[in-house]
C-alpha cells in the first residue's frame, strides 16, 4: 500500500472518527535527521509530515511519533542492523 492509499483510507474511514492527522514539520524531521546523523528513508519522512504529531489519533498510545524516535534508539539499531544498512547511528 502506497502512502497516498493509506491517506485516501484514513480520510475516509478513520479521519471521520478521529479527525484528520497531526504531522511533523519539514523542520522537525530535519532535526532530527541530524540528531539521528542519518538521511531518513523518504517514505518514512513521508509518514512523519503526515502523522508524526498525531497523539490523539489512530496510533495513540503507542511509540510511533516523531518525539518517540530517539528514545527508541536501541530498536532503530536493531532494525538498521537487520536490514544490513550501512548506516550507524552517532553514539550520544
Amino acid at each position: 500500500m502506497s502512502i497516498e492509499s493509506a491517506k485516501q483510507f484514513h480520510a475516509s474511514h478513520v479521519a471521520p472518527k478521529l479527525g484528520a492527522p497531526v504531522g511533523a514539520t519539514p523542520d522537525d524531521v530535519e532535526a532530527l535527521e541530524r540528531r539521528l546523523g542519518l538521511p531518513l528513508p523518504q517514505s518514512y519522512k513521508d509518514y512523519l509530515l503526515w502523522m508524526g504529531r498525531d497523539y490523539k489519533g489512530i496510533f495513540r498510545g503507542s511509540a510511533w511519533f516523531i518525539d518517540s524516535i530517539y528514545s527508541n534508539k536501541e530498536t532503530l539499531r536493531s532494525l538498521l542492523e537487520e536490514a544490513g544498512s550501512r548506516y550507524v547511528l552517532k553514539e550520544s
